[in-house]
Order: structure tokens, then sequence, then C-alpha cells
């Protein structure tokens, strides 16, 4: 990465492009990110069963350093969401590997790819004029998963690659070897305790030969494919052999860390679990590993460590923190329904029965199944949009919804004392038994007034968590955890540093190591931001709005200061250091100190704030008003 990814690189960082539109791209929630090995080209995956491979577009009027445009989209064959897609390095031709909710693993030697003709393939819809990965002498299927295939992972061979599936396997793919799936699969490279799914794998760029996967446990598996015949040598007793490998450490919290958190509404799915929605392992540090933790952290890990209970020191004297401002005169409180309309359905650990509960604040949706509730938001797409008019009339709408058309500002609801410099990260920091390498946490800037400080202490857990959810007594979890199972004698290392702030509940969020020689990390969140913080210090170096919704994938560009993002918007977004902020500017620094106390409250699920633009949006959608409210006459917004 060069240079250009450090220092105030960060400062400067905005949105510059926006990848897909109503005419062009994906139609659905893109999953899946990866840039070429020489950076010319990003592909992208989505829920829509299509890939779209975006190429450099030099007349381009964006601020991009590498403008991007739709170059082509192959027809992928998978007939579910499409969850990793990645090009295999080094390769001859530009080889594509894809992995869906199908079970399926789809190979693409894209040259060889045919068209699409008349729009319809095996008795399937796809659009005339796209790359057929149906079928044909460029496509290998391979189905050696029994349940959906969630990641894929790239090592430095054109040939090989790893893939982790719900089925609680890690296998490795060798394309020059052949064979008939079903019946001649080779044996899993790794298994997971009966009962966890897997749904995140990374292999170290580094050293190949090992490998992270986690997925619904409480810890991440670090495996060494070497399998010496004496492995202990270098890793100790405290392994295990699983499979083809050995697994020869556990990266997890201790209780004492997973109970500090305040403890969501045991109605929300997964409220319960302890799992991880993502591991990475860095491309510049053989050692180090990072782990989203969900409803809880990012943690960051040395395999270097020596396993055992963190001395993580506890976090100094906290001062309670201020309640949280009211909602804005162009907010409107209302349930969480756009999140849940528009967030992908998750399958309960318990079932699709799992209920939310009725009671509480913001009138909570009572849900006995995966499909949203249509009476109820046919009444609240009529509240949001009476509301929205009701606010019209009000005059709140004049400026309130500028940025929506001609890029106004929102000053007025922007904290402009707050320097983004000056916010420091929320972490934990800690040091290692029998290691003089304390590493401090920098709370304070010098060149900043001490006023100007955001301090963690201000948001501790145990302060926050006033509904009584965060207590002490040891909750009731249901998903497998790892002390108890087959892999409980395996050494389990601590973390260094946990990144909090970040909100992780809805979906499965990436993490990921970003900077010129992987010096930050990044976390998605439910908000619709991401966050960087510095992997050393602790400091947050800054919050974006990455989509309308959720941020679950961050990829940066292999050689410039490029990041890219994606959620649950069709579209993707691209960030680039600006000379100047455009406008409207997506950074939201300045407003870290509302972000992080609203997504560290447990109080923040159970009463959203929905602003005014979603409601003008909303009521201007003239085909969802009338499909939730059963009107096809009502959907004219009064300002069209």
């Amino acid at each position: 990465m060069a240079g250009s990814m450090s220092g105030g690189m960060w400062k400067s960082l905005d949105r510059v492009q926006v990848l897909g539109n109503d005419v062009e791209g994906h139609r659905g929630c893109v999953n899946a990110l990866s840039w070429s090995q020489d950076g010319s080209t990003l592909l992208s995956g989505s829920d829509d069963t299509r890939l779209c491979i975006w190429t450099p577009d030099p007349s381009s009027p964006s601020s991009s350093p590498h403008p991007l445009r739709l170059a082509d989209v192959i027809s992928t064959g998978h007939t579910a969401n499409i969850f990793s897609a990645r090009y295999l390095p080094n390769a001859a031709v530009p080889t594509i590997i894809s992995c869906a909710g199908d079970h399926e693993i789809r190979v693409f030697d894209v040259e060889r790819l045919g068209r699409v003709e008349d729009g319809v393939v095996r008795g399937r819809r796809a659009t005339p004029g796209d790359l057929n990965g149906w079928d044909g002498p460029g496509t290998t299927v391979l189905k050696c998963h029994r349940d959906r295939t969630k990641r894929l992972a790239t090592e430095t061979s054109p040939f090989i690659f790893l893939s982790v599936s719900e089925d609680g396997t890690v296998r490795q793919h060798d394309l020059r070897r052949p064979h008939r799936c079903r019946t001649e699969c080779p044996e899993a490279l790794f298994r997971a305790p009966q009962g966890v799914d897997l749904y995140s794998l990374s292999v170290s760029t580094v050293t190949p030969h090992m490998f992270a996967v986690a997925g619904r446990t409480d810890c991440a598996y670090v495996c060494d494919r070497r399998m010496a015949r004496d492995a202990s040598a270098q890793w100790g007793q405290s392994i295990r052999e699983s499979g083809q490998v050995h697994c020869v450490r556990r990266l997890g919290l201790s209780d004492e860390q997973w109970n500090a958190t305040p403890r969501r509404q045991a109605s929300e799915p997964y409220a319960g679990e302890k799992h991880i929605t993502c591991v990475k392992m860095s491309p510049h540090c053989a050692d180090e590993v990072i782990c989203a933790f969900a409803q809880h952290s990012t943690a960051l890990f040395s395999l270097h460590d020596s396993p055992g209970p963190s001395s993580m020191r506890a976090p100094r004297a906290s001062r309670s923190p201020e309640a949280p401002a009211p909602p804005s005169p162009r907010s409107h409180t209302a349930p969480d329904f756009l999140r849940g309309s528009r967030t992908k359905r998750r399958r309960s650990p318990l079932g699709s029965g799992a209920e939310t509960t009725a009671d509480g604040p913001a009138g909570q949706v009572k849900r006995t199944d995966d499909r949203p509730d249509l009476e109820h938001m046919r009444d609240l797409a009529e509240d949001l949009v009476a509301a929205y008019r009701e606010a019209e009339l009000e005059g709140e709408l004049e400026d309130g919804f500028a940025d929506l058309s001609d890029g106004g500002d929102e000053e007025d609801t922007l904290d402009e004392d707050m320097d983004g410099d000056a916010v420091s990260a929320m972490t934990e920091d800690e040091e290692i038994d029998g290691d003089d390498d304390r590493r401090e946490l920098d709370w304070e800037d010098e060149d900043e007034d001490e006023d100007d400080e955001f301090d963690m202490d201000e948001y501790d857990d145990d302060e926050l968590d006033d509904d009584g959810l965060g207590d002490e007594s040891e909750p009731d979890y249901y998903g497998p955890l790892s002390a108890h199972g087959e892999f409980a004698g395996v050494a389990l290392v601590a973390p260094r540093r946990l990144f909090k702030g970040a909100r992780n509940s809805e979906t499965v969020k990436d993490c990921n190591f970003l900077g010129e020689r992987s010096d930050k990390i990044a976390s998605g969140s439910d908000d619709g931001n991401f966050f960087v913080w510095d992997k050393d210090t602790g400091r947050l170096e800054g919050i974006w709005e990455g989509d309308g919704s959720v941020v679950n994938v961050m990829e940066q560009h292999p050689t410039l200061p490029i990041v890219a993002t994606s959620g649950i918007d069709n579209s993707i977004k691209i960030f680039a250091p600006t000379s100047q902020r455009p406008t409207p500017s997506f950074a939201r620094t300045h407003l870290a100190d509302t972000i992080l106390q609203r997504n560290l409250s447990p109080a923040h699920v159970l009463q959203p704030i929905i602003d005014m633009r979603t409601v003008r949006l909303l009521a201007r959608n003239e085909g969802l008003y009338a499909s939730l409210t059963g009107d096809a006459g009502a959907g004219d917004c009064p300002t069209q």
C-alpha cells in the first residue's frame, strides 16, 4: 500500500463515487467485494445472484483517483444469494470464484464464457448480453459442501483456494485435480465441533499454511496445514488434530469481557449467543488476527502471545454519561420498520419461530417467523407518510431536505466544535503476562483542548446499563461454547485490544485491516457507518457513512488510497482522500459523541430515530407505499 494511505489520509477521506444505480449494477444487497491482484478491476457479488465487473473509467467526472464503470455482468447460475467472490491470484487469464446459499462454488474462466442470448437459461430468467456462467466450457461447479457456503479464501496459487460452509467444514480445492462431487470430494480440511455453523475464513498471506475460521461459537480457531509430526515443538502440547490440520490456537474473550458489555433484549435474534461474524489474518504481520464479536467489539489478537487469562488493565474510574440528546425536530421516533424491512433476514439459532416481544418502548413488533408483519408495516407506512406531511405543513422540510436535492448542509445538527482529530477510540488496552511491552493507549492529544477529547470512560458499559441488562449473572447462551467441546483443550489466547463503537447485531458483519502495512482496523456497523481505528494506539481515526442501512463489507485497493464499501444497498460506495470536502460530505467523525453513545446503548434497538429524510423517501416511493398500504393511488408526494 502506497504511503498516501498513512498520516493525514484519514482526515480527508470521503465518498468520491457510487457504483450502481437503477439502470445498471446490482438489484440486491452487495455481499462481496474483491479487487483484482493489480487493482485495476473491482468484483462485486450480490443477492441478485450476479457478479459485476467494474473497470477503469478515464472519462468519469468522479474525483476518485481510480474511477470505475460497469464493464460486464456474469449471470452466475447460482440459485441463492452470493456471499463471497474473489479473483484467483497469479492466474494466466482472469479467473473468478464465487459461493452462495445454494451450497455451490462456481469457477469462471471469464474469457471463455459465452453470452446470454434469449433472456432465459435453463428455464430461468437472465439478462440478454450478460456473460453466461450457468454452464459451458468456462464454468466449473463444485458441490462439496452440504449447507450454505459462506466465504472463500485464496493464497498465492492460481489453482488452490479454501471455502467454509455452515455445514461446519473448511475445504481445500485444487482446480488441477477435477473430481465428481458427492462421491469423490476430498476429505474436509477442518471440521468444527458438532453443531457449530462456520461462516468466516481467512488465510494468512504471510504464512499461507495458516488459516483462521470462525462462526456460531465463542472463539475463532487457528489452524496449521503443515501437519508436522511434532507440531507441539512449535505450538506446545495444547493442540488438537482435526481433519487434515492441527488446530493450534483458539482466539476468544473471557467470560468477564463478554459480560462487561450490556446484553441486548432477550427477544432479539442471537441476543443470548456468543459468536463471531468475521475473522481476518493480517496481510503484513503473520501473528496478528482480528475478530468481530457479535454485539460486543472487534478484537486484536497476536499468535505470539502466551495462552492464558487476559491481563487487560481495568478501565479508569468512569463518569456517568450524559443523557442522550432528545430527538431533533426533524426526527421522529418509530419502531424499527425500515431496518426490519430492508435488512436481510437471518435464520435464528432457535428456529424460525423466535419471537420479539410486543412490550417495552416503541412497541416492538411481535414476530413469530421470518416474514415481516404486513399488517403492522401497512399501519406504520401510513404513520410515516402522515408524519412527513405534517412536518411539511409545519415548514420543517424546506431546509431539512435540502441535502437531498442541492447538497445543503445540516450544520444545525452537527457539533462543529468537536475536532475529529481529537476523537479517541473506545478500546480497552492490555499488557501480556510476562511481557514488558505494554501497549499504552493514547487517550489525549497534546495539541487539543482536553474538553474536546472523546473519552471511552464517559460510556463505561456498566454505566450505560440503565435497564439492568448487563448484570453480572451468567447469561443463558444458546451457541455451542468452545470451553465444553472437543477443542476445549486447545490453548486460548486473549485479545491485546478491543475496539468498541461499531454496532454488530443484525447481519454477518466484516472487519478488516486497512492502511499502509495494515496498521488500521476497520469494522462495519448496523447504523450504516464504518469505523477505522489505529491498530497500535487504539485511536479512532474516523467514522464514515458507507451505506444507507448497514455496512457489511470494506475492501481496500491493493496500491491506491481507496476503500470500497457495501451492505444492504444495491450500490457500492468508493472512498478516497479529497482535497476539498464534497457536498454533502459522508464523513461522520464530528458526530462521534452521538454515534458511539447510541451504538453502545442497549436501548438504541428499542427506540431508533428515523430521520425525516427517510420518511420523505418512503412517502415519495409510490410503489413501496402502495404495496404496504394497498392504496395504489395514495403514493404521490405533495412536493413532487
